[in-house]
């Protein structure tokens, strides 16, 4: 091994007040040929290390292949392997729930994995029947890519959930062209199997574009729909009033926004109702309207940000006396109805008051008067309450 030139040796040259060619011959020739060693030995040091590399690439390969294998060995005996095919099925869906609707996503990927789980999976309706719709807000994709990302597993999932009624959730951030033409041709003609719809909304087009599924509902048991700021345009507020107005099976029902008074809902058969509203039009009672329609009604979650200070005053004539023996739970968010007044809930178990401000960690401020509302009703409502 070459004798390498250390700090000691060097630094004198280095300091000395002397050129390269100021040095004597002796010293020039001794230096060049301990270049060229030095130079040899660096070829040799890096044709070792390449070597050693290339050992260690393929030691890492092998490694890798062996422990790839050990896998699929140990995945055999896997107890996963052993588990009948309805719990395996369950477990399937608890992974696929609540997932947008992607090729590289559950139940899609199940369908890779081995022979036993695909067929399972393909053989499975009720597997697909979660479609979870997710639109973007802005539209980059081209054609092709929508159509892969989008449009593709879109017709999968109909198509492999046979007949089985939908659990369908679309929700927008803004809508594009190719997002209309699905919502007209893919997902509308699909109504007559929704079981329930979970619709979140931010464009009208996207409404305008599902009115055709009006009078097609008929599995429909529960909606959960949320849109704000409407456009005060008449084909749309029309379009809207037609879309849930023939629902036979609907029973419970969630919606927030500001549209409530536009949808004609059929509230004679509906079991719940949770309205979360920007607000309640002066001169209005939406929470009487619930109660005095809602016959069947067990659950009412009231929500509205009203027009009125909390220092509001009675009614200007009173209304008709209710009796709803079917209520269980009443919660109201921010403000007490004047017209809880004329309710009679005689099998009411719990009435949640203010829920609103535990969210804003503040304090309500109850006025005197809706202090005599709660209390009026609670005095018609003798029962278990809590």
């Amino acid at each position: 091994m070459q004798h390498h030139i250390m700090d000691a040796e060097i630094l004198p040259l280095l300091r000395a007040d002397v050129s390269s060619l100021d040095l004597d011959p002796l010293t020039i020739i001794s230096m060049n040929s301990e270049m060229q060693l030095l130079d040899t030995e660096a070829q040799t040091r890096a044709k070792e290390i390449a070597k050693i590399q290339s050992v260690l690439q393929r030691l890492q390969q092998e490694y890798e292949n062996t422990v790839a294998d050990l896998r699929r060995k140990q995945s055999l005996l896997s107890p996963i392997r052993r588990l009948p095919s309805d719990m395996l099925l369950h477990i399937f869906s608890l992974a696929a729930d609540d997932i947008e609707l992607c090729l590289s996503s559950p139940p899609f990927i199940f369908r890779s994995v081995c022979y036993t789980w695909r067929v399972l999976v393909l053989s499975s309706p009720t597997l697909w029947s979660k479609v979870n719709i997710t639109i973007p807000k802005l539209s980059w994709d081209t054609s092709k890519a929508y159509n892969m990302r989008t449009h593709t597993p879109l017709h999968t999932t109909f198509c492999l959930s046979g007949n089985c009624p939908l659990n369908m959730s679309i929700k927008d951030s803004g809508i594009t062209h190719e997002t209309l033409v699905s919502m007209t041709e893919c997902i509308a003609p699909t109504s007559d199997r929704w079981k329930s719809l979970r619709l979140h909304v931010q464009n009208s087009a996207g409404i305008l574009r599902l009115s055709n599924i009006s009078g097609r509902l008929p599995l429909l048991e529960s909606l959960d729909f949320t849109f704000y700021n409407p456009p005060p345009r008449k084909h749309f507020d029309e379009a809207l009033s037609r879309l849930f107005c023939s629902v036979p099976l609907l029973r419970t029902v969630r919606i927030s926004g500001g549209v409530f008074c536009e949808l004609s809902l059929p509230l004679h058969q509906l079991t719940s109702i949770h309205l979360d509203l920007e607000h309640q039009q002066s001169g209005t009672s939406l929470f009487y309207d619930c109660i005095s329609r809602g016959k069947k009604l067990h659950s009412l979650t009231f929500y509205t940000r009203p027009y009125n200070p909390p220092d509001m005053q009675p009614l200007s004539e009173p209304l008709s006396e209710i009796t709803r023996p079917n209520i269980r739970r009443i919660s109201l968010k921010y403000d007490i109805p004047q017209s809880l007044k004329y309710c009679t809930f005689p099998q009411m178990e719990q009435l949640t008051l203010f829920t609103g401000f535990e969210e804003r960690e503040s304090a309500p401020i109850i006025s005197a008067y809706e202090l005599a509302v709660v209390s009026e009703c609670l005095k018609r409502s003798t029962n278990r309450l809590r």
